[in-house]
């Protein structure tokens, strides 16, 4: 079976992407995997070399795959095991590794030989190719052009019918729609999640929905503001919870519960 992964993201955190690449994994010993790229960038780039082959749009972009803790970017054993990785999934997907790393730190470098005549492009980790990709002063992003040029990627499509023709297949036939309604129904999810969440926050620490003179019925509504964000919180899992503002651990928000509960408990029995 064809799974085809239409890839358009800035990226994401780390943490989900290690969640995808077992995912991808356990995929690609079962199918074929296509990774059709409009934008690939940072962590949807690693997801993207999971797959075998790689298909470009033609604006399409792949790379900047600077990996952040906070507001600074890794360094030292933590980015070395980054790069590491990176690079492993790409040279078991059959990717150039040097090509892959070059995403991730200025001090990778690529450049590439284009094909000439029955020699094949050659990638390599430094300037020393006539095509240079990266220097020293950005991380790689690699376009539609170079990709296909350098052998990274296979061709070059803006449609499905393209696509499907350099996939060798006689049409663009779906088996199932499944991909695209979990695509659809999470983004769903995440906007509504956009709306509520904020709001609910704001309940939960009483800047929102308090009835100054009745204690006892602020409290419920903080109450019932921390199930419903706890909800969300196991609904959008620990990850997409920390993009939201929302603390990774829904211990914090259940402490707090627990404690707004032991108020109104001792305003009830204080009657």
């Amino acid at each position: 079976q064809i799974i085809v992964f239409k890839v358009k993201s800035p990226g994401g955190l780390v943490l989900e992407a290690d969640l995808i690449h077992e995912t991808m994994m356990d995929l690609k010993s079962r199918h074929r995997l296509i990774a059709w790229i409009e934008e690939a960038i940072s962590a949807a780039a690693f997801t993207s070399l999971h797959c075998n082959e790689i298909y470009f749009m033609t604006k399409g972009a792949l790379g900047s795959a600077t990996m952040f803790a906070g507001q600074k970017a890794i360094e030292g054993e933590q980015l070395a095991a980054w790069v590491k990785k990176f690079g492993d999934v790409a040279a078991e997907s059959g990717h150039s590794r040097e090509l892959a790393e070059a995403m991730i730190t200025n001090s990778e470098l690529a450049s590439y030989d284009p094909a000439d005549g029955d020699t094949p492009p050659r990638i390599y980790g430094d300037l020393s190719g006539e095509i240079i990709l990266s220097r020293e002063t950005e991380n790689l992003t690699i376009n539609a052009t170079d990709a296909v040029a350098c052998g990274f990627a296979s061709g070059v499509a803006d449609t499905e019918e393209d696509l499907a023709e350099l996939l060798q297949l006689p049409r663009w036939y779906e088996t199932t729609d499944d991909g695209r309604l979990i695509h659809q129904r999470w983004h769903e999810t995440l906007k509504r999640a956009q709306r509520e969440v904020p709001e609910l926050l704001l309940r939960v620490q009483g800047a929102l929905g308090a009835d100054p003179g009745n204690n006892e019925i602020t409290l419920s509504r903080q109450i019932d503001a921390c199930n419903k964000v706890l909800n969300w919180m196991r609904r959008i899992g620990p990850h997409t919870s920390m993009m939201m503002g929302l603390p990774p651990d829904p211990e914090q928000i259940e402490q707090l519960r627990e404690q707004l509960r032991e108020r109104l408990r001792q305003i009830r029995n204080a009657r």
